[in-house]
């Protein structure tokens, strides 16, 4: 499966990764590259992670890491992972 990133998706994890380099930028590296291991993970088990909350779609998943949610889509149809975007835990989408 390949992995696609939405521009949403890119958009926030810029913005949180500045956010996190203004106290540590070795912080925010570390957890640029960890965020996108487990990203480019999901495509060995992809209903792994729990249905969005915010969408009536057994496609669409939850990857809750370190505070964060990101949300992606399975599309069976073209084999992919679409990356929709990321936000803070228990904010709305």
């Amino acid at each position: 499966m390949k992995i696609i990133y939405q521009t949403k998706f890119v958009d926030a994890f810029k913005d949180i990764l500045d956010f996190i380099a203004l106290d540590s930028k070795n912080s925010a590296i570390k957890f640029r590259n960890d965020v996108k291991d487990k990203i480019e993970n999901i495509h060995h088990m992809p209903f792994k992670y729990k249905q969005s909350l915010y969408f009536e779609n057994e496609n669409i998943r939850e990857l809750t890491f370190k505070g964060y949610v990101i949300v992606y889509e399975i599309d069976k149809i073209s084999d992919s992972i679409i990356i929709i975007g990321m936000k803070k835990y228990k904010e709305k989408f």
